[in-house]
Order: structure tokens, then C-alpha cells, then sequence
């Protein structure tokens, strides 16, 4: 019997269009069988040696 593979990918970006524009590639080019964009969240860490914080879409 074979086994299906389920493989999940996440990724952040700073705007809700740049997470549409991703979900809309990845489905359209069947990448993946849908995408779902969560957010807004705000996300802590380390950038550039500094603490930062940001405001991030979920893809």
C-alpha cells in the first residue's frame, strides 16, 4: 500500500497582500491544495543584533 505524504510549509510576511499573493500562487500553480492566511500577529525577535517586533501575516 502506498502512503500519501503530507507536507506543511509556513512562512510570515508584513502585509495581507503579500500573504494573498503567496496563497493565491502556491494554490494556482498546485503547490499546494489550499492555502489559509491567519493574522494579523505580532511576532518578537531578533533582528540585525536588536530585539524587534512586528506585525506579520501568517501564509
Amino acid at each position: 500500500m502506498d502512503t500519501a505524504r503530507v507536507w506543511t510549509v509556513t512562512s510570515t510576511t508584513p502585509t495581507i497582500e503579500d500573504a494573498q499573493t503567496i496563497a493565491r500562487t502556491v494554490v494556482g500553480e498546485c503547490l499546494a491544495a489550499g492555502a489559509e492566511i491567519t493574522g494579523p500577529a505580532v511576532s518578537v525577535f531578533w533582528h540585525q543584533g536588536e530585539l524587534s517586533e512586528g506585525t506579520e501575516w501568517r501564509v
